[in-house]
C-alpha cells in the first residue's frame, strides 16, 4: 500500500475551492472534474467524496444474492495470473449444458438468490478444437450464441436475473446479449499497454488488450 502525506494545513487555492464547490453542488463539468485529479493534498477530497457518498445513499450497503455459473473454463486468452481458466485436458467436458446450468440456477433460487452470475473464459473456440467440436454439437457456431440460449433458458424458467461476464464484444454481441441479461460487467484490469508486452501477465492474452476493452465499455454505453 502507498502512503501519501496529507497536510490538513495546506492552503486551498480559490479555484481549488470553486472546483469542489461546484463537485459538491453536482455542477462539475468534465474538464473541470479532470483538474482535480492534479490534487496532491486529497484531504478535502476525501471529505468531499464521504460527503457525496452520505448524501446519495446514507448509510445503507446493497447487495444481491447470486449463483455462480461458470458457462466454460475454456479461454483463448493466457492470463499469467488466473486460476479459473482451464484446458481441454482438465475439464470433463468444455461447457456446462443446459440441464447442469439449469440445475444450479434453481438450486441458487432455492437458497434465496435474486441473480445467476455467469462467468466464462472468452472466446475458447478461437483456440481450442475441444471447444468448437462441442459448440458445434450443441447447435451453435460461438462461445456468446450459446451463453445467450442458456441465459434465456434461467431467466425464463428460474426467474433469476442472469449478470453476464462474457469479456470483449462487438455491438451485435452485446446486442444479442441485451434481452436476456439484466446487467452486463467487464474488468479493466488496468490501461497500462506494457501488461501485454512480452514478460507482463497479459501477454498472449489479445482480449486484455485495453483498448479493445475500453471499446466494450463505449459500445455498452
Amino acid at each position: 500500500m502507498t502512503n501519501f502525506a496529507v497536510n490538513p494545513a495546506a492552503a486551498i487555492s480559490v479555484e481549488d475551492e470553486s472546483l469542489l464547490c461546484a463537485a459538491r453542488t453536482g455542477s462539475l463539468a468534465e474538464s473541470r472534474a479532470l483538474a482535480l485529479a492534479g490534487r496532491e493534498d486529497t484531504a478535502e477530497l476525501m471529505r468531499l467524496a464521504a460527503d457525496l457518498r452520505d448524501m446519495g445513499h446514507r448509510n445503507v450497503i446493497s447487495y444481491s444474492r447470486k449463483v455462480f455459473i461458470p458457462l466454460t473454463q475454456l479461454c483463448r486468452d493466457v492470463c499469467h495470473y488466473r486460476t479459473f481458466a482451464q484446458t481441454p485436458k482438465g475439464q470433463a467436458l468444455p461447457y456446462m449444458s443446459v440441464d447442469a446450468a439449469l440445475a444450479l440456477a434453481r438450486e441458487g433460487a432455492a437458497q434465496g438468490c435474486r441473480e445467476a452470475l455467469f462467468t466464462l473464459g472468452e472466446k475458447p473456440e478461437q483456440r481450442y478444437s475441444a471447444a468448437r467440436d462441442a459448440l458445434r454439437e450443441l447447435g451453435y457456431e460461438t462461445t456468446l450464441e450459446y451463453l445467450a440460449a442458456v441465459a434465456g433458458r434461467v431467466f425464463a424458467e428460474t426467474g433469476l436475473l442472469p449478470h453476464i461476464n462474457a469479456g470483449c464484444m462487438n455491438e451485435g454481441e452485446i446486442a444479442m446479449l441485451r434481452p436476456v441479461s439484466a446487467s452486463m460487467g467487464i474488468m479493466l484490469e488496468s490501461t497500462a499497454q506494457r501488461l501485454c508486452e512480452k514478460g507482463g501477465p497479459h501477454y498472449a492474452s489479445p482480449d486484455k488488450d485495453p483498448a479493445l476493452r475500453l471499446e466494450t465499455l463505449r459500445l455498452a454505453g
